[in-house]
């Protein structure tokens, strides 16, 4: 009974441990499967294409380490229609100022919000672009700016704007304009609402018309007014008959302006203001609600009326108000172009320094301007002014002097020996 004890004790140990190996041996199966399964997804895994972000809104277009800047390539065509270098950011560039840390945060942003886009653009605050060398560049069209509406300053000397000055109605926050405005269609009522306005700036002058830009030697304006129109009447010296040989080869059809300066009434805060060589017409009046202006220079346009609207501005300094020339029996713009009437409204100016009003058909005394002490330049050439030209004896200052008489059919006679005219 033992021996059969034992032997069953072996068999049921045996089979006990048979039966004991099976689900152990199942079980390490299942784990070598499990680890091959895995090893095989880790494989597929790494051969697999890295996750796509989600793609960025419609009309916006990546930006350098992630992000979208918004606009769908507008970066690059503000960039390209200022002649800025293919692939050049627009932060950071020559002459473009952008709000400090505005364009890394407006990035930053857009990481962080797959539905976000950077908006880039909305960051520029001044874009003042040197004159190139050697001359001009090439055109600016002003409708590839309309987007930035965060500009403080935009100023391109020596570039010929084109379009609209419509296209800057956004920028609510500029304080200075300066643009070549040979280009420009349409009228300045864009400039309407840009009440922060300090400096406007718009010259459609020829090259090498009086008061013109000189693009080729950096961009300033060759002798300032009005000692270029007085330069200008030196190499043009009268004839016997008192009336000018014309260099007409520096005159130009004027830009494509038109209209007349009454959206800039609105503009208070303007001190500088020159809109020259376009076809705005109407009168003065417009200025006569900025009280803080020190310099007014819109010569060569088809501006008419008095100078009443300049009575009370204290602040002038500078006053250039040559109307389009040659022009003798008939007035310039069909008719409408030239000054006329008096200087009375303009005696009580005595912070004048530079005063051209010539080429209009004013009338009157000379001795209205006795009292403007402070005089350096004074140009009333070609105009229907008399009196004796001792009034002007007491402007010490004077550095240049205009006073010969236009000379139309029904014109006075030339300036006596006495010095009367």
């Amino acid at each position: 009974m033992r021996t059969t004890a034992r032997g069953e004790g072996r068999g049921e140990s045996r089979g006990g441990a048979r039966a004991q190996d099976g689900p152990a041996r199942a079980g390490a199966g299942a784990a070598l499967a499990g680890a091959a399964l895995a090893a095989l997804a880790g494989l597929a895994a790494a051969q697999a294409p890295p996750p796509q972000a989600p793609a960025p809104p419609p009309g916006a277009a990546p930006a350098s380490g992630g992000g979208a800047v918004c606009g769908g390539g507008g970066e690059a065509r503000v960039a390209a229609a200022l002649g800025l270098p293919p692939g050049a950011a627009l932060c950071g560039s020559g002459g473009v100022t952008c709000e400090p840390g505005c364009a890394e945060a407006a990035v930053a942003a857009a990481r962080a919000s797959p539905a976000a886009c950077a908006d880039v653009l909305g960051c520029v605050r001044r874009v003042e672009l040197r004159p190139p060398a050697g001359g001009w560049a090439g055109e600016v069209p002003l409708g590839a700016l309309a987007s930035l509406t965060g500009l403080r300053a935009l100023d391109l000397p020596c570039r010929r704007a084109t379009g609209s000055l419509d296209a800057l109605a956004g920028a609510r926050g500029l304080t200075s304009l300066t643009l070549d405005a040979g280009g420009l269609s349409g009228s300045l009522e864009g400039l309407r609402g840009l009440t922060l306005l300090e400096e406007l700036e718009l010259s459609g002058l020829p090259q090498g018309a009086p008061g013109a830009r000189d693009c080729a030697a950096g961009g300033g304006r060759a002798g300032g007014p009005p000692s270029a129109a007085w330069a200008w009447a030196r190499r043009n010296p009268p004839d016997r008959g008192y009336s000018h040989r014309f260099d007409l080869s520096i005159l130009g059809p004027g830009g494509g302006l038109a209209g007349d300066l009454a959206p800039l009434a609105a503009l208070k805060q303007l001190r500088i203001l020159r809109v020259e060589g376009t076809e705005v017409g109407g009168n003065l009046s417009a200025v006569a609600s900025l009280p803080g202006l020190e310099e007014l220079h819109v010569r060569d346009n088809c501006l008419g009326g008095g100078l009443g609207p300049l009575e009370g501005l204290s602040a002038l300094r500078e006053v250039t108000i040559p109307a389009k020339h040659p022009w003798l029996d008939l007035r310039p713009c069909n008719g409408s172009g030239g000054l006329d009437g008096g200087l009375g409204a303009v005696s009580g100016l005595g912070g004048l320094e530079v005063f051209d009003l010539s080429h209009n058909a004013l009338e009157g005394d000379i001795s209205a301007v006795e009292n403007l002490t402070l005089l350096t330049d004074l140009a009333l050439n070609e105009n229907f002014i008399g009196g004796n030209i001792s009034s002007v004896h007491n402007l010490s200052g004077l550095k240049f002097l205009g006073v010969g008489a236009r000379m139309a059919r029904r014109c006075r006679s030339p300036p006596s020996e006495s010095g009367t005219w």
